[in-house]
C-alpha cells in the first residue's frame, strides 16, 4: 500500500504557486559559505539518515480524486528514493555565479520528483553547500532543525558512528499549533470575514497604486538576488534607536522598506498613495512544538504612502498597526478564512486566481527571519561562515525581501524576477534602502 501524509492548506497553496509555464518555481536556494572541507563520504551518509528522518524530503504530490485540474484534495506520497546529490568543482568566482543561477531557476515538479535537493560545490578556496528545498515542504524556522540535524548526521558520519533512525521527524497539521477549540475557530473565522470585508471596502474607496514591482504579470524571467549584508551588530544598534521612539527593529525595517519604495518611485516621477505590505507571521508557539511543515500566516500593514511623512512616522505606524492586530489576531482570522478558501477550490481554479491579471491587491512582502537566526552549523574540520537565501517571487511581488542573520551577519536578500524589474532597478532600490540603514540616526 502506497504510504501517504496528510495535503494541509499551505502545501496546497505552495503548490499552486508552481507552475512552470508561467515561470514560478517556489523553491529556495540556501547557500552555505564553508570554511575547511567538507568530506563527500560523510556528507552522503548524512543524506542517507535524512531522507530517514525527514520523508518529506522526496515525496511527491498527487491528487486523491479526479486529475490535477479538477482536484480539491491531494496528498503526500512518500517514497524510498535518494535525496539528488550532486558535487561539482567551480573554477572561480564566473562558474560560481553560473552554478547559483542554474539552482536558483531550475524547476521542481512536484508531481515527478522530491522537492529537496543538495550540491557541493569546491571552489579553489573554500566550498559552498547549496540546499533547494520547494517552499511546500516546510518555512524557513523547519528548514534551520533540517539543517543542525543534517550537521549532526554528517559528524556522526565523520566519527565513524552508527546511527539508526528511530522514527520520522513530526511533521504536525497546522491547526493544531494554533491550538485553538471548535468554538475559538468558529469566532475567528467569523472575525477573519470581517477583516475582508473591511479590506474590500478600503480597496473600494482607495485602491492601492501600482509600484514599479506589481505591474507585470510576466514571471517567466530568471530568479536573481540582491545580498545586503551588514554586521549584526550594526542591526544591534538600530533596534535600541527604533526602541528608544517606542517601537522595535521589525516596525524600522518596515519602514526602511517602504521609505526606500518612495525614494525609489520619486526617482522614477512618481508618487505612490495607498501602499501596503505583507509580514510574514509564525503560527506555531516559540517553543516545545516540533513539525516539519509550514506553520505561516501574515500581518498587513495599510497606509498613505503620500500622507506618512517620513521613516520615523512610517515605524510608528506600521508598529501601531501590528499591536493592534496582534490584540484582535487578525492573522489568525484572515487564516482561518483563507484556509477555508482554499481548500474547497480546485487546484486550476486556484491556480487561475494565483495568476489572474486583475488589479495589484498586495505590493509588498517581507519575511524577517532575525528572531530566529541560523544556528552554528560545524563539523570536524569546517564550519558555515555564512548564508545566503535566494527565495523566488510570485505575482504580483515582483520584489520580495527576506531578512537573515548567520554568524553575526545579518543579510537582507533582495529577491526579484528579470522579467518584472531589472537589476539596475533594483540595485537603485537597495541602494536607498542601504543610506538609511548606514545613516547615524538609522533614517529616523
Amino acid at each position: 500500500m502506497q504510504r501517504t501524509l496528510p495535503f494541509d492548506f499551505l502545501d496546497k497553496v505552495c503548490f499552486a504557486a508552481t507552475e512552470a509555464a508561467q515561470g514560478t518555481s517556489n523553491a529556495p536556494t540556501w547557500e552555505l559559505v564553508l570554511e575547511g572541507h567538507l568530506p563527500t563520504p560523510a556528507l552522503r551518509e548524512a543524506l542517507r539518515l535524512l531522507a530517514l528522518r525527514f520523508p518529506l524530503l522526496t515525496a511527491t504530490v498527487a491528487p486523491s480524486e479526479g486529475d490535477a485540474a479538477t482536484a480539491k484534495r491531494w496528498v503526500w506520497l512518500l517514497r524510498d528514493a535518494e535525496i539528488p546529490f550532486e558535487q561539482v568543482d567551480v573554477a572561480d568566482d564566473g562558474a560560481l555565479t553560473a552554478l547559483r543561477h542554474r539552482l536558483c531557476d531550475r524547476f521542481i515538479d512536484l508531481t515527478s520528483e522530491g522537492g529537496f535537493e543538495v550540491v557541493l560545490a569546491t571552489l579553489p578556496q573554500g566550498q559552498r553547500l547549496f540546499v533547494k528545498q520547494h517552499h511546500g515542504l516546510a518555512d524557513g524556522r523547519a528548514m534551520l532543525t533540517l539543517l543542525t540535524e543534517l550537521a549532526a548526521f554528517i559528524g556522526a558520519a565523520e566519527r565513524g558512528e552508527a546511527i539508526a533512525v528511530a522514527a520520522p521527524y513530526p511533521r504536525r497539521a497546522e491547526l493544531e499549533a494554533l491550538a485553538l477549540s471548535p468554538w475559538e475557530q468558529r469566532r475567528l473565522f467569523v472575525g477573519g470575514i470581517w477583516e475582508y470585508l473591511r479590506g474590500l471596502w478600503a480597496g473600494i474607496r482607495k485602491p492601492v497604486s501600482e509600484l514599479r514591482q506589481n505591474r507585470s504579470l510576466d514571471y517567466t524571467g530568471s530568479n536573481r538576488t540582491l545580498h545586503l549584508t551588514r554586521p549584526a551588530a550594526l542591526l544591534d544598534a538600530r533596534a535600541a534607536t527604533a526602541k528608544a521612539a517606542g517601537a522595535n527593529l521589525n516596525a524600522l525595517i518596515i519602514a526602511w522598506l517602504f521609505e526606500s519604495n518612495r525614494r525609489w518611485h520619486a526617482q522614477l516621477g512618481e508618487q505612490p498613495q495607498r501602499v501596503n505590505m505583507t509580514l510574514i507571521a509564525e503560527t506555531r508557539p516559540r517553543s516545545g512544538f516540533d513539525s516539519f511543515a509550514n506553520h505561516l500566516s501574515s500581518f498587513i500593514i495599510d497606509l498613505r504612502l503620500d500622507q506618512v511623512g517620513d521613516a520615523r512616522a512610517l515605524m510608528m505606524t506600521a508598529h501601531l498597526q501590528l499591536r493592534a492586530q496582534a490584540v484582535r489576531r487578525a492573522h489568525l482570522r484572515r487564516y482561518l478564512v483563507e484556509r477555508w478558501m482554499v481548500l474547497s477550490l480546485r487546484m486550476g481554479d486556484l491556480r487561475k486566481m494565483l495568476f489572474s491579471a486583475g488589479p495589484t491587491v498586495i505590493n509588498l512582502n517581507l519575511s524577517n527571519m532575525l528572531a530566529i537566526p541560523i544556528p552554528t552549523i560545524a563539523g570536524e574540520g569546517w564550519r558555515v561562515t555564512g548564508a545566503l537565501i535566494s527565495t523566488p517571487t510570485t505575482p504580483r511581488t515582483g520584489i520580495v525581501l527576506t531578512v537573515t542573520r548567520c554568524e553575526g551577519v545579518v543579510s537582507f536578500n533582495f529577491n526579484y524576477k528579470t522579467t518584472v524589474v531589472s537589476q539596475s532597478e533594483v540595485e537603485q532600490l537597495v541602494a536607498q534602502f542601504a543610506d538609511l540603514l548606514d545613516s547615524e540616526s538609522g533614517g529616523l
